[in-house]
């Protein structure tokens, strides 16, 4: 299974009518952000089945705008395993009883936690998620052990020069 797992993309801060962190949404730019992620995995990984976000706005609308330019037939689907300060272990077992090629969102510093968690046991590695940044894990697993390798991770400065154009 091949797990991407990605950063929300640029959110707006509180304030105005915003009142809490759960309710920030997305920036021009972040929209703008989405979509060349989108395009992106659309480009280079046209296998991923399914994108699951934190219930946060910012991470559904990240979603929502990555799958919009990906496929009709993705499963799309929000998840307090995503919700931040989620548990790892929890996260994997709803992402394996999915299946498929899969692309996760969240915040930080969990999506850099469990890229670290699952290549290298969390406290070996350090890999930093910017907002929009996705990361592909290769992932077997048995019933009690998961094997992973990371086998790339794009910054929003590489997704840009992918797109020039843009």
């Amino acid at each position: 299974m091949n797990l991407y797992l990605a950063r929300h993309a640029s959110a707006g801060k509180i304030g105005g009518g915003v009142s809490r962190d759960a309710d920030r949404s997305l920036t021009v730019n972040g929209k703008e952000e989405a979509e060349l992620v989108g395009k992106t995995l659309a480009r280079i990984e046209p296998s991923i089945s399914a994108v699951v976000t934190s219930p946060l706005v910012r991470a559904v609308q990240t979603g929502k705008i990555i799958a919009r330019q990906m496929s009709n037939h993705l499963v799309f689907k929000s998840s307090v395993n995503l919700s931040p300060g989620f548990r790892h272990k929890a996260l994997l077992e709803e992402l394996l009883a999915i299946g498929g090629n899969i692309l996760a969102i969240g915040h930080e510093p969990d999506m850099s936690k469990i890229v670290s968690y699952l290549i290298a046991d969390s406290s070996a590695a350090s890999i930093r998620m910017e907002t929009s940044a996705v990361a592909n894990v290769e992932l077997t697993s048995s019933a009690s052990n998961y094997d992973a390798q990371l086998k790339w991770l794009l910054t929003p400065a590489l997704i840009r020069r992918i797109h020039p154009q843009v």
